[in-house]
């Protein structure tokens, strides 16, 4: 693969389980980021996987941090904010659409775009 994790992080999942079923996980995803994440002040981190504000030293090197605007690092290059691709206007558009996918799944539904997923069997 291309994109091999470094040494530190060869860990392994076999054993893990997410006691959630799929469709409370999509859900809690959609309800995290339209109700709880502090857009502005918070940043996206895969690289970390936990919350950070943007004032942290772990982002210290991360560029438009002043912005007023989602931050979403780069896990490869921690310079880079992936936000930058994003206006206001993207970003209030991308805003909105979490919060219609948290209220359509809070009723039950599928949010636009995802289809439902047969149930697993293990």
């Amino acid at each position: 693969p291309c994109l091999q994790r470094p040494q530190p992080y060869q860990t392994s999942c076999e054993d893990w389980r997410c006691p959630l079923r799929l469709p409370e996980l999509v859900a809690r995803f959609f309800f995290f980021y339209a109700e709880i994440f502090a857009w502005g002040r918070e940043v996206v981190s895969i690289r970390l996987g936990r919350r950070e504000n943007i004032d942290a030293h772990s982002f210290s090197n991360l560029s438009h941090r002043e912005l007023p605007k989602i931050h979403v690092e780069d896990p490869l290059e921690l310079e880079r904010n992936l936000s930058c691709v994003m206006g206001m206007e993207d970003e209030q558009r991308l805003l909105v659409a979490l919060q219609e996918a948290w209220c359509t799944a809070c009723a039950g539904a599928s949010p636009a775009g995802l289809a439902e997923a047969p149930e697993r069997r293990d």
